[in-house]
């Protein structure tokens, strides 16, 4: 048998003809004693594979029906953990359970606030259900709350009844007459005179139950007053609880309140609770501004965390077609806060279904728990005495799969983004490295190499993006936009496969059609891979340099890929074909969770919203938008490993037909966009008279007729119909 010192020799001999070194590649004695990967002119000869590795390996790829396999794990990760998680909620207390939780919120008791209040009806400004109901029942809520308090606590409540106007956009808002419900809970005798102020309204659209928006938070309210009454535990400055009579028009109880109540000087500090939906768990997303001494008591005091600095700036930019009274308290109060929001299924909101029924017990748990603590927190906090002494700039935050709070100072996100940025190419270029010493190529040709690669990627993601827009026009041209109204999972089909699709289809050709049998394929997958991070250091740094916070998303991508390229760079695994793969999955796998919880919670979100966006706007567009970010960020360090696998092409049918599929169910009348009680369909339809008259106040002609007002893309359409 000869030694591997004559092997090299020999095969040094060999011409580099594919035709002459063949014989040597399949001659099992001759390469029966070399190492498991030698590299004879540029081919790497390879010892027969045995045991395990034969269910997984033939000639350096993963053999192909272990595809679907490594497609399923993914899939089973999303709907196995990350949606989960996103839904989660605890475990609700009731009546039975007081007695071993005297200090804590019963989420029973406030579901008896919630029917309670509903059932007067809807609470339109200026209704005897609004003006006289929802007072009286408050009113008698407030004698309960003071005869059971605690001796050392000082409970009061005022009606304020107010008049005023302040622009709100670029509209002017003025009111007359309109009501607030306000009690204030705090220590006997106490010089304090800096309050927390929470605020919650109780009024609701015409025909609407409000559940949602917002008796439920008003419920959730009255139960943590009950709460902190009762409990043996001192708030050190005193609470108030603002009950907002009229904030569906736009806003105008707050600024009532704000500014001309005579408490509300004394606010240092707000909890604005509200509704863009109905049920779920309450949404972070705007903070002080300019106080992160909020964001770190709400990390250090609220046990069920879901906040991200994401929807804080969508907010801001408008993104949502919709405004909260902190605004208001904001702009007119100078009055720095945490604004909450229950989103999920937002179907129902502004709508007559909005019903105390589709409220689950363990969303008001889930809400009361946060709340409480949170005013605990605040009203307890060293930093309500003097609020602008605090005041230290923006933060970046969110939860992890409402498991914990990450936050932290936009200065120290500017240096964080950097760091990982800089570490990333720094990574980038050692495995740039390790891989030229492995193949038998000049510096030019390989420079060569990553350059071409680099273009296929970005050619790549704009595939995939062209592919997500064209479908969201077409589908809009021939009239079938918001199909994925009802039937969510249709986003899949119709957005995330033509987008994975054109993810995967542009490197898999560059691949066939630059084939270089010096270069392994598992060498050109890494460099993909590499090429992908750097899109992403330059779509993180363009967003650090833009003061955009949110840059924290493809930073946290990037962060994750560059440990698992240390990892196997310092394990050696790195100089292998497929061993690589394993902690490259590993550490992708909770990046991939945290981008896929975060995507359905916006998912959840935007597509109810959708429904209300007017007809100006093609929501496919927004969906197709959202989808592109999501796969960039989800699969931009999945999809190149396809690759690896044998007959690659066949991944890129699977999703082409998934697609087909979903075209064709998207086009027949099984995917009409709306079901009654739970996906309506809204247009705002109002019977009008107009009167002309002429100079001398002569009545010249009187015209009736509706006025439509379409509130989604297509309204106009289905309102021909009638």
């Amino acid at each position: 048998m000869e030694s591997k010192k004559m092997l090299r020799h020999r095969a040094n001999a060999i011409n580099s003809d594919r035709k002459a070194i063949d014989p040597l590649l399949r001659h099992s004695q001759i390469i029966e004693d070399i190492d498991d990967e030698t590299k004879v002119f540029g081919y790497y000869i390879r010892k027969q594979t045995t045991g395990i590795k034969t269910y997984f390996i033939s000639r350096d790829k993963i053999k192909s029906y272990w595809a679907p396999v490594f497609l399923s794990f993914w899939i089973l990760l999303y709907y196995g953990i990350a949606i989960p998680a996103f839904h989660q909620l605890p475990n609700s207390l009731s009546y039975q359970d007081e007695i071993l939780h005297k200090d804590r919120f019963i989420a029973e008791r406030a579901e008896v606030h919630l029917h309670k209040i509903t059932e007067i009806g809807p609470r339109v400004v200026g209704s005897v259900e609004n003006e006289v109901m929802t007072i009286a029942y408050l009113k008698e809520q407030f004698r309960k709350l003071k005869d059971e308090a605690k001796s050392f606590y000082k409970i009061e409540y005022d009606l304020q009844v107010a008049s005023g106007s302040y622009i709100h956009w670029k509209m002017i808002n003025s009111y007359q007459g309109v009501q607030n419900f306000i009690i204030k809970i705090g220590p006997k005798n106490t010089n304090s005179t800096s309050y927390l102020l929470v605020n919650s309204h109780f009024d609701s659209v015409p025909r609407g139950p409000g559940a949602g928006d917002d008796g439920v938070m008003v419920s959730v309210m009255l139960e943590v007053l009950r709460v902190l009454s009762q409990s043996p535990h001192h708030l050190n400055n005193p609470v108030i609880f603002l009950f907002n009579g009229a904030e569906e028009n736009p806003l105008q109880g707050s600024h009532a309140f704000v500014t001309r109540h005579k408490w509300a000087r004394h606010a240092r500090a707000l909890i604005n609770l509200d509704s863009a939906g109905s049920g779920g768990r309450e949404i972070l997303f705007q903070s002080g501004p300019n106080h992160p001494w909020l964001m770190k008591l709400y990390k250090a005091s609220v046990p069920h965390p879901f906040a991200s600095t994401v929807a804080e700036e969508m907010f801001e930019r408008h993104f949502i077609p919709s405004d909260t009274d902190f605004r208001i308290f904001r702009d007119y109060g100078k009055i720095p806060g945490l604004d909450m929001a229950h989103q999920y299924n937002g179907y129902v909101y502004h709508t007559r279904y909005d019903r105390p029924k589709i409220i689950t017990r363990n969303t008001l748990q889930n809400t009361g728990d946060n709340v409480l603590a949170l005013v605990r927190a605040i009203a307890n906090s060293t930093e309500l005495e003097d609020t602008e002494k605090f005041a230290a700039g923006h933060v970046v935050f969110y939860d992890i799969m409402g498991l914990f709070l990450v936050f932290y100072d936009e200065s120290m996100g500017i240096l964080l983004n950097i760091a990982v940025s800089l570490a990333a190419v720094a990574a980038c270029i050692c495995s740039t490295k390790v891989i030229a010493s492995q193949v038998d190529l000049t510096v030019s040709e390989l420079i060569k190499h990553i350059t071409l690669t680099s273009g296929a990627q970005l050619l790549a993601v704009i595939v995939a993006s062209v592919l997500c827009l064209l479908m969201a026009l077409v589908l809009d041209g021939i009239n079938v936009s918001m199909s994925w109204f009802t039937f969510s999972w249709l986003i899949l089909g119709l957005y995330f496969c033509p987008s994975l699709f054109g993810m995967f289809i542009i490197p898999a050709m560059y691949f066939r059609f630059t084939r270089d049998v010096r270069l392994p394929i598992a060498c050109r997958v890494k460099m993909l891979l590499n090429c992908h991070c750097i899109l992403l250091v330059l779509i993180t740094l363009t967003l650090t340099i833009c003061h955009i916070r949110s840059a924290f998303v493809p930073m946290l991508s990037v962060l994750f890929y560059t440990i698992s390229l240390i990892i196997n760079l310092c394990t050696g695994f790195y100089k292998t074909s497929v061993v690589w793969m394993i902690p490259h999955t590993l550490v992708g796998i909770p990046p991939f969770l945290f981008f896929a919880y975060l995507s359905h919670g916006f998912f959840s979100t935007f597509i109810p919203m959708t429904g209300r966006f007017g007809d100006g706007v093609n929501p496919d567009l927004i969906i197709a938008a959202f989808t592109i970010v999501t796969s960039i960020l989800i699969a931009g360090f999945t999809i190149p490993v396809f690759n690896l696998f044998k007959n690659p092409t066949a991944i890129a049918g699977v999703f082409f037909f998934i697609n087909l599929l979903c075209i064709i169910f998207a086009v027949t009348p099984f995917a009409f966009p709306y079901t009654p009680e739970t996906n309506v369909h809204r247009a705002a339809i109002l019977n009008v008279r107009r009167t002309f008259r002429n100079e001398q106040n002569d009545i010249r002609r009187t015209e009736t007729g509706y006025f439509m007002l379409p509130q989604d893309r297509r309204a106009r359409s289905i309102i021909r119909l009638y």
